[in-house]
């Protein structure tokens, strides 16, 4: 059985970047659905001694289970790149909007189609688990 790989996914754009990695809207070619990609470069997390780092990161991800937390769908790896594929949240992280308030509104807080997450809960058994 041929495992994971960036050949299954399109990509559609870049939504981030950061310190250690890249963060890219892709789609699934199979699937059709749409995912964040958080590319990695391990030459990047060696010299920076972050192997321990990513791979905890790695497992948190991949025991995480809830319908407000984003889930990992996949994980893999080719020779110079590490790569989780991660369900699509758009609207930014939630740092990132707490950095520019200093409150958030009840709105805000309270997630806005409590439709949307009761069906993403009741879907969640047919996630992938990542295998590494």
């Amino acid at each position: 059985m041929k495992g994971a790989s960036v050949e299954d996914y399109s990509l559609l754009s870049v939504i981030g970047r950061g310190t250690y990695a890249k963060v890219l809207l892709v789609r699934h070619k199979q699937d059709k659905q749409v995912y964040a990609m958080k590319v990695l470069k391990k030459k990047y997390i060696q010299e920076k001694n972050q192997e321990k780092n990513i791979m905890n990161e790695k497992e948190i991800l991949a025991s995480l289970s809830h319908p407000f937390l984003v889930r990992l769908r996949e994980c893999f790896q080719d020779q110079k790149k590490l790569y989780f594929v991660l369900e699509y949240c758009p609207g930014g992280e939630l740092f990132g909007l707490l950095s520019l308030k200093d409150r958030l509104s009840e709105e805000q807080y309270f997630v806005p189609n409590a439709d949307a997450s009761s069906t993403r809960l009741k879907s969640s058994w047919r996630s992938t688990p990542c295998t590494s």
